[in-house]
């Protein structure tokens, strides 16, 4: 396995054993989050047709507010710990 490879196994590997600590502990993550659904709030109706796709989503802090947003739209979330 190259070094790349590597530190992609060791990334998810810390962030899967660490998930729910992770999300007890992540006050900042849930701010932006918040944050950031409050600016969108004001486009949601704007969005284009399709799915929507949401990478490095973490433990969902932004993902409740985007299944929120978006009832009728078909949502892939992805995060690289399988735990998360």
């Amino acid at each position: 396995m190259n070094s790349t490879a590597n530190k992609r196994t060791r990334i998810s590997e810390n962030f899967s054993s660490s998930s729910e600590c992770y999300h007890q502990n992540a006050g900042l993550q849930k701010r932006v989050a918040e944050r950031l659904a409050n600016a969108l709030e004001p486009w949601r109706y704007t969005v284009v047709d399709g799915p929507i796709l949401e990478i490095g989503a973490g433990t969902g802090f932004f993902t409740k507010h985007l299944t929120t947003f978006f009832t009728n739209k078909r949502l892939t979330v992805s995060d690289i710990s399988k735990q998360m």
